[in-house]
């Protein structure tokens, strides 16, 4: 199978459908030559304008089998939220929130199923996709149980590795040391999660080949693709800013 791997949509469904469309899928997820897939990193909610809009298109691609889509910190956040935990609602899911709610509980309900149904990595022989960071427990299996490794491997899927707070902003420290030392069996790893201004590539020891496609569409950047196995970028640029904030 061949992939179409795209970065954190974060509410920006215009430009989603740019670029499916610029990657030759139909608005039912449909490609022209048949044998590709699209796979989303995650955090499709939060910041942009229409994340009931991307909710309602992937809900239909993933039922249709036709898209392969991960759980991200943010969608994790509302799922959450949806389930009736405790979260605390800050301006971004405050936002979403206003998005989902007039479309309805039984909509609001389908997002639910729908995110708790999600998972946080997808594997197919040399390719790994995950929205964070890959915890790098073969060191250090020996030391912990499977449950303990269980967790630590969806933490750092969701959530990066993090290394304390940034003084100044208040949002944590994303580090990169894990992509710089990966030693796994994978050719190639694409993830999200951190935003870059271009498509970043980060080559491990062992020669893995590991891209960060998030380019902050919903901070005015580009909306990124990258084509597997061809390794071959596609981007739109966002149609405004959406959020205001710094993409790097």
């Amino acid at each position: 199978m061949n992939y179409d791997i795209i970065g954190d949509v974060h509410g920006c469904l215009d430009e989603l459908l740019e670029l499916m469309e610029k990657l030759g899928y139909d608005g039912d997820g449909g490609h022209g030559r048949g044998e590709r897939k699209l796979v989303f990193v995650g955090d499709l909610v939060d910041r942009g304008p229409s994340s009931d809009g991307v909710l309602e298109l992937l809900m239909r691609l993933r039922e249709q089998g036709r898209a392969i889509v991960l759980l991200g910190n943010h969608d994790e956040k509302l799922k959450r939220y949806l389930q009736g935990k405790q979260v605390r609602v800050g301006h971004m899911l405050a936002g979403t929130l206003a998005q989902l709610e007039p479309r309805g509980k039984a909509f609001m309900q389908q997002v639910c199923d729908f995110l708790s149904e999600l998972p946080y990595r997808y594997a197919d022989e040399d390719l790994l996709v995950v929205h964070g960071a890959v915890y790098p427990g073969s060191a250090t299996i020996g030391s912990l149980s499977f449950a303990e490794q269980s967790k630590r491997d969806r933490e750092w899927a969701l959530y990066g590795q993090v290394g304390g707070t940034d003084t100044i902003s208040g949002y944590p420290i994303r580090l990169q040391d894990w992509a710089r030392g990966y030693s796994g069996s994978h050719n190639t790893i694409v993830r999200g999660h951190s935003v870059v201004a271009e498509v970043e590539t980060i080559v491990s020891p062992s020669g893995t080949r590991i891209y960060n496609v998030d380019t902050g569409c919903s901070f005015g950047g580009y909306l990124s693709a990258l084509r597997y196995p061809e390794h071959e970028v596609v981007q739109v640029k966002a149609r405004k800013v959406y959020y205001e904030g710094s993409i790097i």
